[in-house]
């Protein structure tokens, strides 16, 4: 089964609820072509605070992070993310399965939580293009 969403309706989480988990594992999920995960040489996100709130800029922390781009319609956003959060985009974008994809949480207290936390803003935030059951 290939779900595919265009313009309209965004395809959210709730579209994937009563699946068989299995066959969730066993698939793939493909962003946006306007998403883009880079790895940047300093923590940014004190930097973008202080911007956002009119502050003194701070210097940037030296540490290695992963920051996710999408768009949006036409808006642009951007986050810094967790380590094994990139780590499980990058699977996917190299066409791993979803569950292979998500062992990238298991260092996490509730892996399972965690994984369908991030799955769940992917879904909610408009980055996935099609979900290949």
């Amino acid at each position: 089964v290939l779900m595919e969403i265009g313009p309209q309706p965004i395809l959210t989480a709730a579209a994937l609820q009563g699946l068989d988990p299995e066959k969730f594992a066993a698939g793939k999920l493909h962003f946006i072509p306007g998403l883009a995960l880079a790895w940047v040489t300093h923590d940014v996100r004190a930097l973008w605070r202080a911007i956002e709130d009119g502050g003194p800029l701070p210097e940037a922390d030296v540490g290695r992070t992963p920051l996710l781009v999408w768009r949006k319609g036409h808006e642009v956003f951007h986050v810094a993310i967790e380590h094994d959060e990139a780590m499980a985009i990058e699977a996917l974008q190299r066409g791993e399965v979803i569950g292979v994809a998500l062992e990238a949480f298991a260092e996490r207290p509730d892996p399972a939580v965690a994984a369908f936390t991030a799955i769940g803003s992917w879904f909610n935030e408009g980055m996935i293009a099609r979900v290949e059951l």
